[in-house]
């Protein structure tokens, strides 16, 4: 998982691989360390949205299950997208959810705003792939992707909730934006089956409750 450390007094951002020295020597690890992840600011001007995130080197951090090696570089800030709409629950559930609506619109801008710039490699489309950066006094709003190969290591149960494999392109996209906000609206998403065979059968067979009937009052052009 990322996690956010020092190295040399300065804040970086890491992905812990859960590897000792000696297993991520072996492994496949190594050749991730120069694939980039893609920061994006979708209200700039379209030479100044899309930057690249590079790894600067990998480092031993010791944890509570012992030494691992973690892929680090410059520091994002923000917040995790699948943290934001698992906070969508009481007490605060109303602030929550305006919370994670935000994140989900910009996370669809920043979609739209890759879709023009079309950089070179795919978009990780699980929400534990992205890192949300609402604007304040000095900072532009930002969405930072993971770079995919890493991304892909670190996919959750809640993750596949939100894609379709079926589906790639601009329709993989749709799909998990769409999954997003149901579950900001209805409090659940759309499909949660626990076995991820059934779940992408679910998905296959648009097996699911229609958000007008798990929201009753829902405006009914949100709904469509």
């Amino acid at each position: 998982m990322t996690c956010n450390f020092e190295v040399d007094g300065c804040a970086v951002l890491g992905f812990d691989t859960g590897l000792n020295a000696r297993a991520f020597a072996q492994s496949k690890f190594a050749q991730f360390i120069a694939e980039p992840g893609l920061i994006v600011r979708p209200a700039e001007a379209p030479h100044n949205r899309v930057e690249f995130w590079k790894a600067s080197g990998v480092r031993e951090e010791t944890g509570a299950g012992g030494p691992t090696m973690v892929i680090w570089g410059p520091l994002v800030e923000g917040e995790r997208l699948d943290t934001l709409l698992n906070e969508n629950q009481p007490p605060d559930k109303i602030l929550a959810a305006d919370r994670a609506l935000a994140a989900v619109s910009l996370w669809i801008q920043a979609i739209l705003a890759l879709r023009k710039d079309t950089p070179e490699g795919d978009i990780p489309l699980w929400p534990s792939a992205a890192i949300i950066a609402q604007a304040d006094e000095g900072r532009a709003a930002s969405v930072f992707f993971a770079p995919p190969a890493l991304a892909r290591r670190y996919v959750t149960p809640n993750d596949e909730w939100y894609v379709n494999p079926a589906l790639n392109g601009r329709e993989a996209a749709a799909f998990t934006a769409a999954a997003m906000l149901y579950r900001v609206f209805a409090g659940a998403p759309p499909f949660s089956a626990v076995n991820t065979s059934v779940l992408h059968e679910d998905m296959r067979d648009n097996n699911f409750l229609p958000i007008h009937l798990a929201v009753p009052g829902l405006d009914s052009r949100l709904a469509a």
